[in-house]
C-alpha cells in the first residue's frame, strides 16, 4: 500500500518549525512522512530502537525523543514537551509522541504543554509515565475535550503540577487518587492563576477545594500543597480545613490564597499553632488576622517560619511584631495588606526601620504597602509629599541588597491629603504595585518547598503544522 501511494503521489510539502521559531518549508517522500494513521501504528508498537529505520512527520521531535530515550546528556533530565492540537494531522502527531513517551527510561520530570484551537475536538490518549518520573507538570487547555486518562506507576511520583491546566483539573486529580498513584507524593501544586475579575460562570461537578480533605488518606507523605486561587462554589470551611490540617501530619507548606469561606483566619491559626509546629510556608490573600492569633503562631513555629505571603489582609498594629521577631524568615510579602506607620518609621528605634536595617540585608523577597502619617500641623505642597514618600521607599529598598523581589509602596495621609497623596490608601490594597503580583511566578514556585536539585531541561517542540 505503500509503494501505490509513493507512486501516485511521490511527495509532499510539510511545514515546520526550526530551532530558531522561524517556519521550515521543506518537500519530503511520502514513504518518509507517514503523516497518517499508519505513522502511529508503526510508533505504538515499534522498540524506540528500531526508530531510526522511520522518519516521523516532525524529525526534530524524533531525534530529540530518541536521545532522552537512549543516553547521555538527557539522563535524569526534566523533558519539556510542547503539543499543538490544530488540526487532524498535528492530533496524529501527538498520539505518535504519547505512544512514545513510556520509553523515556531515563528521565526524572515531564512538562507536557498542549495547545489548540477550542473548535478542533481531539481524542487525546491514555497518558503512560515511564517509572522512572518522579514530577509532573501538564499545562494547557487542551485535556478538557476529551476525558483525561493517566496511568502511573505507583510510589514514584513525587510532585505534580497542574495549576495552568484550564480545565478538569478535578477529574485528573479523582484519576490519580483512584490509582492510588499519590501515596509517594511530597508537593502537590492544585491552584488556579489568580483571576482579575474573578470569574463568574457556574462550576460544574466537584472542586479541587472539596476533593481537599481526601487528600489525607490518598497522600499521606504530603509536605506541600497549594491550593491558592482554586475557583468553588463554597469555599474552604473551618471543618474540612481543620482536618486537612490535622490528617496532613508531614505538611509544612500551604498556599490558601482566596479560597476560604470565611474572612476570619483565627481559627485556623489556632489549630496551625496546636497541629503544625513545622509549619514554614503559608501564602493567603484577602483575610482578617487579629494580632493574638498571629502572636500564638509565631510563637509555636517560630525556628520553623521561613516564607510569609498575606496579601491584601487586614492585620491589626500589632500584628506587625511578632513577623518582624521570626529569627529565620527569608520572605515577606505583605503587598495590599497596609502598614500604618509614623512619618519617622525608619529612624533609630522604630520598629520596622530597625528590622529592615538588621534583616534587610539577608532577606530573599520583601514587599511592603504603607501609609505614612504626616503632622497635621506640617504645610507640604503636593510635589513635596511625593519627593519625601519616594525617599522613604528607596531609602526601603537600600537595606535589602540581596532580595531576589524587593518592592515598597507607600503613600502619605495628614489633614489636607485624607485620602492618601500620590495613592489613594485604597489603591494600596485593591490595586497593590500596580497588581504586578499577576504576573509573579507563583508562591510555591518562588519557594521551591520540595525541590532541591536543578534537572538539565530538554525541550522537545512537536508543533508540526502539515500543509
Amino acid at each position: 500500500k505503500l509503494k501505490t501511494l509513493a507512486r501516485l503521489c511521490p511527495s509532499i510539502t510539510m511545514q515546520t518549525k526550526a530551532l530558531d521559531g522561524q517556519p521550515l518549508i521543506q518537500t519530503l517522500p511520502l514513504v518518509g512522512c507517514l503523516g497518517t494513521e499508519l505513522w502511529v501504528r508503526f510508533v505504538s508498537f515499534s522498540p524506540v530502537t528500531m526508530w531510526t529505520s522511520l522518519v516521523p512527520v516532525s524529525r526534530l521531535m524524533k531525534d530529540a525523543v530518541v536521545q532522552v530515550a537512549k543516553a547521555e546528556p538527557f539522563a535524569a533530565s526534566e523533558v519539556d514537551i510542547s503539543l499543538q492540537c490544530f488540526n487532524g494531522d498535528s492530533v496524529l502527531t501527538v498520539h505518535a509522541l504519547m505512544a512514545a513517551l513510556p520509553h523515556l527510561t531515563t528521565a526524572r520530570a515531564l512538562r507536557l504543554n498542549i495547545e489548540g484551537a477550542r473548535s478542533h475536538v481531539a481524542e487525546l490518549p491514555q497518558l503512560r509515565l515511564p517509572a522512572s518520573i518522579e514530577r509532573l507538570t501538564i499545562h494547557g487547555e487542551r485535556w478538557y475535550i476529551a476525558p483525561f486518562k493517566i496511568i502511573v506507576r505507583r510510589h514514584q511520583l513525587l510532585f505534580l503540577d497542574i495549576t495552568e491546566l484550564k480545565a478538569n483539573q478535578c477529574q485528573m486529580l479523582q484519576s490519580l487518587i483512584s490509582l492510588d498513584a499519590l501515596e509517594a507524593t511530597r508537593e502537590l501544586r492544585l491552584g488556579s492563576p489568580p483571576s482579575n475579575p474573578w470569574p463568574t460562570e457556574k462550576l460544574s461537578g466537584a472542586s479541587i477545594v472539596e476533593l481537599a480533605p481526601s487528600l489525607i488518606s490518598a497522600a499521606p507523605n504530603l509536605v506541600a500543597l497549594d491550593l491558592g486561587y482554586c475557583h468553588s462554589e463554597g469555599g474552604l470551611d473551618f471543618p474540612d480545613c481543620m482536618a486537612l490540617l490535622r490528617g496532613c501530619r508531614n505538611l509544612a507548606h500551604l498556599d490558601l490564597s482566596m479560597i476560604m469561606k470565611w474572612r476570619d483566619f483565627d481559627p485556623v491559626l489556632a489549630i496551625i499553632a496546636d497541629a503544625r509546629p513545622q509549619l514554614v510556608s503559608l501564602a493567603l490573600h484577602g483575610l482578617q488576622i487579629s494580632a493574638d492569633a498571629l502572636v500564638s503562631v509565631c510563637d509555636v513555629c517560630s525556628n520553623s517560619i521561613t516564607n510569609l505571603q498575606l496579601r491584601s489582609c487586614n492585620l491589626e498594629p500589632a500584628a506587625l511584631a511578632p513577623l518582624l521577631a521570626l529569627p529565620n524568615l527569608h520572605r515577606l510579602d505583605l503587598g495590599g495588606t497596609i502598614l500604618v506607620l509614623p512619618h519617622s518609621f525608619l529612624e533609630e528605634g522604630r520598629l520596622l526601620g530597625r528590622w529592615l536595617k538588621e534583616h534587610g540585608p539577608s532577606m530573599g523577597e520583601v514587599v511592603l504597602s504603607g501609609v505614612l502619617q504626616l503632622p497635621d500641623h506640617q504645610s507640604l505642597t503636593s510635589e513635596e509629599v511625593v519627593s519625601l514618600v519616594a525617599a522613604c521607599e528607596d531609602r526601603c529598598r537600600s537595606y535589602c541588597t540581596r532580595a531576589e523581589r524587593c518592592e515598597v509602596e507607600l503613600t502619605a495621609v495628614n489633614a489636607t491629603y485624607r485620602m492618601g497623596w500620590p495613592i489613594p490608601v485604597m489603591g494600596l490594597r485593591v490595586e497593590p504595585h500596580g497588581k504586578n503580583w499577576l504576573r509573579l511566578p507563583r508562591f510555591f514556585a518562588r519557594i521551591q518547598p520540595t525541590s532541591t536539585v536543578t534537572l538539565s531541561r530538554v525541550v522537545v517542540d512537536a508543533g508540526t503544522l502539515v500543509a
